[in-house]
């Protein structure tokens, strides 16, 4: 049946009387309290996440000789309480994200693909990950997320960390092998480690963390030292290292 509309009949069906007041109006309270809610997220994860590094700026290091050899690097990182406890030379693991970015830089310049490299994390005790090509160097950059635990110690014995550095060079004969140590110097086993470093048959490089190193390292051969006074500025590390590889693969001089 048709409707009724002014007291006229209407071509559509009555759907009976509509509400002409005030539309009703929803508050606005939750709303509000769940945007303020977001928001104090968001500060707080913008304040508690890991900052990140900033880049470090690694020059080309120019070409390479002709007929260069294929290198082998081995970078032995001193993880002790005297580097990494909250009075040392590196008490936040800036090395990490600044190493990473020399292995990095490393792979891009290589000279062969058979050049390679390890990382050796040492303190009392010596941990050891595997020879990596450069081609590929995930697998390094997973051993430089930071210090290794389990290691700690306010003295370093060197020892064991020489003669496992050693025992790689003799095993990769085909490359030139360089031993890089990171270290503050303060070594438990002074006589014996000097001696296992007189035996490594390539060139050995220390960059001491800190200021200069005890008086007891007069004593050893060591190729190159570099210095890095105080606690580690972000950059100083890995440009000093990119300057010794660049030495080492290209002839330059530091």
């Amino acid at each position: 049946m048709n409707g009724v509309k002014g007291g006229r009949l209407s071509g559509r069906p009555s759907t009976g009387h509509r509400y002409r007041g005030r539309p009703l109006r929803r508050s606005a309270t939750p709303w509000l309290a769940i945007l303020g809610a977001l928001l104090a997220a968001l500060l707080l994860w913008q304040c508690t996440r890991p900052k990140p590094y900033p880049t470090v700026s690694l020059a080309n290091p120019g070409p390479c000789p002709h007929g260069a050899a294929s290198r082998f690097a081995e970078l032995a990182l001193d993880d002790s309480g005297s580097v990494t406890g909250g009075g040392g030379t590196d008490p936040a693991g800036r090395r990490y994200p600044e190493l990473r970015q020399f292995i990095r830089w490393m792979a891009r310049y290589r000279c062969t693909d058979q050049d390679a490299a390890d990382v050796i994390h040492f303190a009392l005790q010596a941990r050891t990950g595997p020879v990596v090509p450069l081609t590929t160097p995930r697998t390094l950059l997973e051993q430089l997320a930071g210090p290794t635990q389990g290691i700690d110690g306010v003295d370093t014995d060197l020892t064991a960390t020489v003669t496992e550095a050693t025992h790689l060079a003799e095993a990769h004969r085909t490359s030139v092998p360089t031993l890089i140590i990171a270290s503050d110097g303060q070594l438990g086993d002074y006589p014996t480690a000097f001696e296992a470093l007189s035996r490594f048959p390539g060139h050995v490089v220390v960059v001491a963390l800190g200021g200069p190193l005890p008086a007891p390292w007069r004593a050893v051969r060591i190729d190159k030292v570099v210095i890095l006074g105080g606690q580690l500025h972000f950059g100083q590390l890995a440009q000093h290292l990119a300057a010794i590889w660049r030495s080492e693969t290209r002839g330059v001089r530091i």
